[in-house]
């Protein structure tokens, strides 16, 4: 692979001037999200120029690299309206063609018969018709913003059923490759695969979050068996762990396709019916305790105080909740944004430089806060309406439902042991970012029934309250006058009862995984992980060379290990070692 490779790559993708517009259901860039854009295409330009350096193997593994960081920043960034995130496609699609091209010349295979050749030239036409659109807008000072909107009801119907089945169908595909004929055969269907998925998306979080990774995930698979080609061992192939990463997560859209249905969202509307008074009145008094005095360390403790005293108030007219969406989310939303605020006043008063974490908490507060006016505004609504009736309790969780709480479950227990752990300002800046990551989850796979909604709100609060622990502690706080300290050991006991009393009912649970032993692929390229301990179960998954295992049962010829989302995946016992790979 050589630099005039990569330059009569670049002509024809660059050689094209008339524009097709990339179809799409997403609303227009306001003029502050195309000034956002800028950025994007910028910070693109290291990746472009890695790309034209490629003289050898190490060059296209350094581009690989380069490519997998920007690309995670920038689908993490990328605001969900119509010219960006189409722009973000486009630069994602010019590098994924650098390499597969390039990659597939070496391999022998003509230009003529490469389906990347015309990729690269549309998405590199569809990225000069919307530069063009960027550059020429005026910027009118609006803040930009990446906030993406939650699908309804209906639409994640629509993703859990149609798109998630032509997913799985393009996994089989991908699993079943073994020959090179096979892997170009996958290509193809890849890019029949996005073609026809786009134009349907609803436009809606969930749906570009699924449909984005799946398109990642899948390009990942077919570089791995590229540079299988060149004899790159899975363990130094940059793609390889990212695509273990999508492994995970697509453990984790499973698990948001099975719940689709059953989550909280699903809930009937509290259109018609009443809210407790109660809890409309707990929530009247969100505000009061945050006028407790907390501008100096020795205001805290009270403040603190004054939070829990809200917060008891709120949990105690959770008895009569009413089973409808807007109720179960206002409580715990109330319940997030008032532990987040109590936490904010003692990092700004540590005095030890955590302002961005100050500032990171306060954004949460600020996105919570507007969510909850919006449903505070539609309880008033139907509390006064003249005909409203009495709604239906929530109902107990179902054993199903019960098993979507798994993984929810085992991060809250790894997140109070990351914050007994905790020490000092990194630890605490660490702990937060963990809390944020569990808490945004929990978010996506609630069931909406009335064990999900105790646990969860006995998880988010306990949680906050290490975070405040912490907070209060580098502040300066004493250990005796924090009153956060009762308050965490009062929150573990009561999950340890809750744990106890609605996992007894189960028949059968899902077990907790035993403690884990780390092992490592010894196979040579890759392992493949089944469903069960027999080489006629379905793969669910491919780990690299040399990747490590969580392994809950080494006691057998298969070794069970725990993927994540409650999934757990077997691989032949001559396939694992104990031993981490060698290092050069």
């Amino acid at each position: 692979m050589r630099f005039v490779l990569l330059m009569s790559l670049f002509a024809p993708l660059f050689g094209n001037s008339l524009a097709q517009g990339q179809e799409s259901r997403l609303p227009a860039c306001s003029t502050a999200q195309l000034a956002a854009a800028a950025d994007m295409q910028k910070d693109f330009d290291p990746v472009l120029f890695a790309g034209a350096s490629i003289e050898s193997l190490d060059d296209l593994l350094n581009f690989s690299a380069a490519h997998i960081a920007w690309r995670d920043v920038m689908w993490a960034q990328a605001p969900l309206c119509d010219e960006v995130f189409n722009l973000g496609l486009a630069l994602d699609q010019i590098a994924e063609v650098i390499f597969i091209n390039l990659t597939l010349r070496s391999a022998g295979v003509a230009d003529e018969e490469s389906p990347y050749v015309e990729l690269g030239k549309k998405s590199a036409v569809e990225m000069a018709r919307l530069n063009e659109i960027i550059s020429s807008a005026s910027d009118d000072g609006a803040a930009a913003s990446g906030d993406k909107r939650a699908c309804s009801s209906d639409e994640r119907q629509f993703v859990a059923g149609d798109i998630w089945s032509e997913i799985v169908d393009l996994l089989n595909a991908a699993y079943a490759v073994e020959t090179f004929v096979a892997l170009r055969e996958f290509m193809d269907l890849k890019l029949e695969w996005r073609a026809d998925i786009w134009p349907q998306l609803p436009p809606c979080k969930e749906a570009y979050d699924i449909a984005t990774w799946m398109y990642r995930y899948s390009s990942d698979l077919a570089k791995i068996y590229l540079l299988d080609l060149f004899g790159v061992p899975r363990a130094d192939n940059p793609y390889g762990e990212a695509y273990l990463d999508g492994l995970i997560q697509y453990s984790e859209y499973a698990q948001w396709v099975d719940m689709t249905g059953s989550d909280f969202r699903s809930l009937p509307s509290c259109s018609g019916t009443t809210v407790s008074d109660d809890l409309y009145d707990a929530l009247e008094r969100h505000h009061n305790w945050t006028e407790t005095p907390h501008d100096k360390a020795d205001d805290l403790p009270a403040f603190a105080a004054a939070h829990i005293e809200w917060r008891d108030s709120l949990r105690t007219a959770w008895a009569s909740l009413p089973g409808c969406k807007e109720a179960f989310e206002i409580a715990l939303l109330t319940l997030q944004i008032t532990g987040d605020a109590a936490t904010i006043p003692a990092l700004a008063t540590s005095g030890i430089g955590l302002a961005e974490l100050g500032k990171a908490y306060q954004e949460r507060v600020v996105s919570a806060g507007d969510r909850i006016g919006e449903l505070k505004r539609d309880l008033q609504t139907k509390r006064e309406a003249d005909d409203a009736k009495p709604a239906v309790a929530l109902a107990p969780c179902s054993d199903e439902q019960l098993d979507i709480l798994f993984d929810d479950l085992q991060g809250f227990i790894a997140l109070r042991e990351q914050a007994l752990e905790s020490r000092g300002p990194e630890d605490l800046i660490a702990y937060i970012q963990a809390l944020f990551g569990w808490r945004d989850l929990l978010w996506t796979a609630l069931p909406g029934c009335s064990d999900a909604l105790e646990i969860a709100a006995l998880m988010i609060q306990t949680a906050g309250d290490y975070g405040s622990l912490l907070a209060l502690e580098l502040a300066g706080v004493p250990a005796d006058a924090n009153p956060y300290m009762a308050q965490t050991d009062l929150g573990i006991n009561q999950f340890k009862e809750w744990h106890a009393e609605v996992w007894s009912r189960i028949e059968g649970p899902v077990a907790t995984p035993a403690p884990s032993k780390t092992y490592y692929v010894a196979a040579n390229g890759y392992a493949v992980l089944r469903s069960c301990a027999s080489v006629d179960c379905e793969k669910v998954g491919i780990a690299a060379e040399g990747e490590a295992l969580n392994v809950v049962d080494d006691s057998g010829d298969w070794f069970e290990v725990y993927i994540g989302a409650g999934v757990i995946g077997y691989i032949p016992r001559e396939m694992m070692s104990s031993e981490p790979p060698a290092t050069e």
